[in-house]
């Protein structure tokens, strides 16, 4: 009679399972943690690109005589140049889709029916929302902690200047 041997086969025991569940949820982490910051680098280059954009259209519409027209329309008042208007707009909802909001102010006296002499705009950072980017028309760009920069009106009552201050 011959004789059949049966080899046991061994299969995983829970302990190996386990460290090899382990190994992959850590990796996975390490994959999210990774890909959720350079999300947030590239939401903040989009926020900065964008406030640069309409520091650049304010810059070439700007008319010393009646100041920057285009931001003018921001607010209000009438202005012709349709495309440039729609690009604001665009670049305003571009900020509002980063999860970011954006403000600009204003000189209360303004230069003209359809144009201001200055502006300041910012908009908090998506990688750390304690921190906005700020610009203004005398080239101030910021980075900084939100309860250190604004935009301000002046450093006392009989200045009008709007800028980043710090």
């Amino acid at each position: 009679m011959k004789k059949i041997f049966f080899s046991k086969k061994r299969g995983f025991t829970i302990i190996e399972i386990l460290v090899v569940v382990a190994i992959v949820v850590l990796l996975g982490t390490f994959i999210v943690v990774a890909v959720t910051a350079s999300r947030n680098r590239t939401r903040d280059a989009i926020i900065k690109t964008s406030l640069e954009q309409i520091e650049g259209i304010a810059e070439t519409t700007y008319d010393p005589s009646i100041g920057y027209q285009i931001i003018g329309d921001m607010r209000g008042s009438p202005y012709d140049i349709e495309d440039d208007y729609h690009t604001i707009r665009e670049i305003r909802q571009r900020i509002r889709d980063m999860g970011s909001s954006f403000r600009m102010f204003f000189p209360e006296d303004g230069v003209g029916a359809s144009g201001f002499d200055q502006y300041c705009a910012y908009a908090p950072l998506a990688s750390d929302s304690s921190k906005i980017f700020c610009i203004d028309s005398f080239g101030n760009k910021v980075v900084e902690d939100s309860d250190k920069i604004s935009c301000q009106v002046g450093a006392d009552a009989a200045s009008t200047k709007i800028y980043c201050i710090e």
